[in-house]
């Protein structure tokens, strides 16, 4: 599929959405107008572009699940229940999450509808009681899984890869945008030290000291339009540097029940962490539930605070 075809797959079919180089467009427009006035900017900024975009689709594609969640199932289920410790668990993931409060409404028909989701969750290690008999189960700590957050709500599980695709594509570009920012702040923090430093020399008669660059990070980055262009084409060049989903991690594993107790802890499902702004580190994966389960928690909460970022 050429590159306008996966746009119009990521962003939708809507001229505005579905052209990619009209959303890099806008974001120059933020980043320094100065670029697009470059020779040949566009032709140096493609490739990395369609690079990043399409190691955003496969990191979207390798997302596991989705798996069914509904607390009728809790405790017949062996990786619902590993997923979510306790059946209040998973209202909890309804009700407290922003985005299912938020975007339920939309999605709201006549018909029973089934929702798709992206879960984030965090995993809480409990220690072995100290009166636990010895042996292979005295040795095993239990993980629960607590902070149960849903994002990216959609009616298919396309959808939900689409948007998540669609937010790691932006979370590259922001991240970026964000690292700028900070180097303008560092060159603005030193021209406002020499400044003062002349000030206070020429009141004092003394020679000018020269400001410590090295208490100034990113001084000297070069944020000219070329050097701009240089570092994004870069930046989204190593999309994996910025953002990724690994595999590895202890605190992302699920660990299923067993029938023998002495067992537990040997059948392990491995979650991917996603690794880039949200300092948290969610293990992720894709659920399904019921619009219904999902309205009932939400009127059930008062309040909604559990967010996710991508």
């Amino acid at each position: 599929m050429k590159m306008m075809g996966r746009l119009k797959t990521l962003f939708g079919r809507e001229p505005a959405h579905a052209d990619l180089g009209w959303h890099m467009d806008r974001f120059i427009e933020l980043l320094d107008p100065a670029i697009a006035r470059l020779p040949g900017y566009r032709q140096a900024l493609e490739p990395a572009t369609q690079f990043a975009h399409q190691y955003c689709m496969q990191l979207a594609a390798t997302l596991p699940g989705p798996y069914a969640v509904s607390e009728r199932d809790h405790g017949t289920n062996p990786l619902l229940s590993a997923l979510f410790p306790r059946r209040e668990d998973i209202a909890a993931a309804f009700g407290r999450s922003i985005e299912v409060r938020d975007k339920l409404p939309t999605l709201a028909s006549g018909t029973p509808l089934e929702i798709h989701a992206l879960l984030g969750l965090r995993q809480r290690v409990n220690a072995t009681p100290p009166d636990a008999p010895s042996g292979p189960s005295r040795a095993w700590s239990k993980p629960r899984f607590v902070d149960h957050t849903l994002r990216s709500l959609a009616l298919s599980e396309q959808a939900v890869r689409q948007q998540f695709a669609s937010a790691a594509f932006d979370s590259l570009r922001h991240g970026f945008q964000q690292k700028v920012e900070a180097q303008r702040r560092s060159r603005k923090h030193l021209r406002n030290e020499e400044s003062l430093m002349r000030e206070v020399a020429l009141v004092a008669g003394d020679p000018v000291d020269e400001p410590d660059t090295e208490t100034v990070p990113q001084v000297d980055a070069d944020l000219s339009p070329a050097g701009l262009l240089a570092g994004l084409v870069a930046w989204l060049g190593a999309p994996h540097e910025h953002l990724r989903l690994e595999m590895g991690n202890e605190d992302a594993q699920v660990i299923l029940p067993h029938a023998d107790p002495a067992q537990r802890g040997l059948q392990k499902l491995e979650l991917p962490t996603l690794v880039g702004v949200d300092r948290r580190r969610w293990p992720v994966c894709l659920v399904r539930f019921t619009y219904e389960d999902a309205l009932t928690a939400v009127s059930r909460e008062s309040m909604a605070h559990r967010y996710l970022l991508i």
